[in-house]
This record gives structure tokens, sequence and C-alpha cells, in this order.
């Protein structure tokens, strides 16, 4: 029988391992190096999804989606001085946003 944890069903262990804080693997992923990394925050947002998300059961399709996403959202280039491939393009994490009408986020059902 699958778990739920925080309104999420966690049916296999990358859900478990990204939301359950007593799996083994939680803590690792917690760390600075994991969760200050775009590509691991999309592929966090692709395997947790919402209550729409439909599940799959390997990890490529996660995989393949975070991929084409990544390269949707980031554009790299070539340092000039270092010839290097790197990213230019700059990423934001939005935790609050406040309107004439009031407070549009967090919103009251934070997604984790």
């Amino acid at each position: 029988m699958d778990e739920w944890i925080q309104g999420i069903q966690c049916g296999d262990k990358l859900r478990t391992a990204l939301l359950h804080e007593d799996d083994d693997n939680w803590c690792e992923l917690q760390q600075d190096k994991y969760q200050n990394e775009f590509l691991f925050k999309i592929l966090q947002f692709v395997a947790i999804g919402g209550s729409l998300n439909q599940f799959e059961q390997s990890i490529t399709e996660y995989m393949e989606a975070t991929k084409d996403l990544y390269k949707d959202l980031v554009c790299v280039a070539k340092d000039e001085t270092t010839n290097e491939i790197r990213p230019m393009s700059l990423v934001f994490r939005v935790n609050s946003v406040t309107t004439t009408n009031g407070s549009v986020l967090p919103s009251l059902d934070d997604h984790p």
C-alpha cells in the first residue's frame, strides 16, 4: 500500500527519498550540493508532481523529461577565457509574491 506524505502519494523509492524524512537517502538529498542545483530541482518537481501527476514505473521517463526541460530553460555558451561550456542563464527561486490584493505566494497548500 502506498504511503501519503504531505498529501503526495509515495509508491516508489524515488518519491519516498525526496519526501520522507525517515528514508535512508533523505538526509543526503537535503545537502546544499543537491538542493542548490537547478537540475535537481527540476527532477524533484517532475518526480513529485502534483495531484494530477501520472506516475511512471521507470526513472528513465523522469530523467528524459528533466533533461528536456533543462535544455529548454537554460542557455549555455563557451566561455572565451577558459573555453569551457558554461550555463549563461540565471535561475531564481521565488519564495513569496505580494500584490495589491494580498499574498499570492506562498500558497496555503505549499508544494514540497
